[in-house]
């Protein structure tokens, strides 16, 4: 199979082209839709597109709105790219669209909005993965809970924490979602682990002593109750001790 993944280095990107390419699947990799004009200029042959290209932070989709309309826009060209190749379609959604609380969930939601209107309106093969909060290695400029937990671990500074630290999030393995990708063939999937942990057993679990609580901030979201992928095999210990490796040696 010839993979073409959008924003393929990125932190799911870079960790997916080494799985597909460790099964012995051929990748082919763009940083921004835009770039989709070179590959059909180019006449490569692709069997099925993965649309990974997307801004994610949560906080800056609540600063900076107007950025996260570009995620719809992106999707919408992927998409055309997939239906004048008519091959497959994965696109990365998250487990917020469902409950659109700041303009991320709401650009993700609209994406699988888009996703759908093409499999209606052009029987284009498109399949929705909602992941839930991701993490491992290639991590490094991620703005995500545990590398920012594992970066301040690792530098000695104090771990911040918005609210309680009660909250609870579906935390999964980048191994696993890259096994979900490479396996699914589903409409719309929770890609998770069915486990909601909360901010403060992280804390426990990487062995972080320095904490500061802060007030809660208004839009972020924690992950809903979600049907377990079955192909999950990363356990939550492990997964963190072996990123916190990672993070040690990069």
């Amino acid at each position: 199979m010839k993979y073409l993944i959008t924003g393929h280095k990125g932190f799911i990107g870079t960790n997916l082209t080494n799985y597909l390419e460790s099964v012995w699947d051929e990748v082919v990799g763009i940083d921004y839709p835009s770039d989709l004009c070179k590959i059909q200029a180019n006449k490569l042959d692709i069997d099925i597109v993965v649309h990974l290209a997307a801004e994610t932070n949560v906080r800056n989709s609540i600063d900076n709105p107007e950025i996260f309309i570009r995620n719809c826009q992106s999707t919408q060209t992927a998409l055309e790219f997939a239906r004048l190749n008519n091959v497959p379609f994965i696109f990365a959604s998250s487990c917020s669209a469902i409950n659109t609380t700041n303009p991320y969930a709401a650009s993700k939601a609209a994406g699988e909005a888009l996703c759908r209107a093409y499999h209606k309106s052009y029987e284009l093969d498109t399949r929705i993965l909602r992941f839930s909060n991701i993490y491992g290695p290639y991590s490094k400029h991620k703005e995500s809970i545990i590398t920012k937990f594992i970066k301040a671990k690792l530098s000695g500074e104090p771990v911040v924490v918005y609210g309680t630290g009660h909250q609870k999030r579906d935390f999964i393995h980048v191994l696993d979602v890259c096994k979900a990708i490479h396996e699914t063939n589903s409409d719309i999937i929770d890609i998770s682990t069915g486990h909601l942990t909360s901010i403060n057993s992280i804390i426990e679990i990487l062995g972080i002593k320095n904490v500061e609580y802060a007030p809660a901030i208004d839009g972020e979201i924690f992950s809903p109750q979600t049907t377990a992928w079955p192909g999950c095999e990363v356990s939550l210990e492990k997964g963190l001790m072996s990123t916190l490796e990672w993070f040690e040696v990069n």
